[in-house]
């Protein structure tokens, strides 16, 4: 059998060109864009939020240490500032003693002044009528003060008595004036007797002496009431002057100062 002739193969078409490698040289890096107004509110705002919050801060600590004190910074109470009101003693007063000037004005009245200096610190103070009480007097204008700054005060007073609280204090001072309190002689003219001539002020501790001494109308003499139901007044005192004195110690003191006295005399 005959064999068919080969297929005869073209050759390919010449190329049109031949293309050759290229040198770019090293890349370039691409020029970061110039930030516009937008990206720069935020900053803005962050920064005027800062200022603001700043101010803000500022003023609300102003305005909070303009309402403080020194006390607030201490974190403790401030310290009282009154200033004393009431006179010292007029002549020093040892622990535990009690000093009382009673001055017997013309109408028969009598106004007392009042010093009480402790120990220890006490925080309540009672008055009360020596003996028997008051059945006639009347107490008025009545002045409590403890480390000379009045504490409390009334216009008058029960006979009962008055009693109240006091900050805690060594130094006790309380004025009052007493009415009624004179009988007067039906027999010499402008002399009298005051059975009462001071309230008992209680403190709650035993004062181990007391001194009380009359100024004002004449005093022709005194006798001392112990305590006691039946105890029996007995002559006390000494004169110095227009000044009588009583001073008594321990378990002698007084519950009560009876003063005779001559009203024309001292005017």
């Amino acid at each position: 059998m005959a064999k068919a002739p080969a297929a005869s193969v073209s050759p390919p078409p010449p190329r049109l060109f031949t293309p050759e490698p290229v040198d770019y040289g090293e890349p370039v890096a691409e020029p970061a864009a110039a930030p516009g107004p937008r990206r720069r509110w935020p900053v803005i705002a962050v920064v005027s939020l800062v200022v603001v919050l700043a101010v803000a801060g500022a003023a609300a600590v102003l305005l909070r240490d303009g309402d403080r004190s020194p006390a607030d910074d201490a974190g403790e109470p401030a310290p009282s500032t009154a200033a004393r009101t009431f006179p010292e003693p007029p002549i020093p007063l040892v622990s535990d003693t009690e000093l009382v000037f009673t001055d017997v004005l013309a109408d028969g009245d009598l106004t007392v002044k009042h010093w009480l200096r402790t120990e220890e610190p006490v925080d309540r103070l009672e008055l009360s009528a020596p003996g028997d009480g008051m059945t006639s007097a009347e107490v008025t204008d009545v002045v409590v003060a403890a480390d000379g700054v009045a504490v409390a005060s009334a216009d008058v007073v029960a006979a009962s008595g008055w009693a109240g609280p006091l900050p805690a204090t060594s130094d006790v001072y309380v004025s009052y004036r007493l009415s009624g309190v004179l009988q007067l002689s039906d027999s010499a003219q402008g002399r009298g007797l005051a059975t009462t001539t001071a309230l008992v002020a209680d403190v709650g501790r035993p004062m181990v002496a007391r001194t009380q001494s009359f100024t004002g109308a004449s005093v022709l003499t005194l006798a001392c009431l112990p305590p006691g139901d039946q105890a029996m007044p007995t002559p006390c005192g000494s004169s110095k002057g227009d000044t009588w004195t009583v001073v008594s110690e321990g378990d002698a003191v007084a519950d009560s100062v009876i003063a005779q006295v001559d009203l024309g005399a001292g005017q």
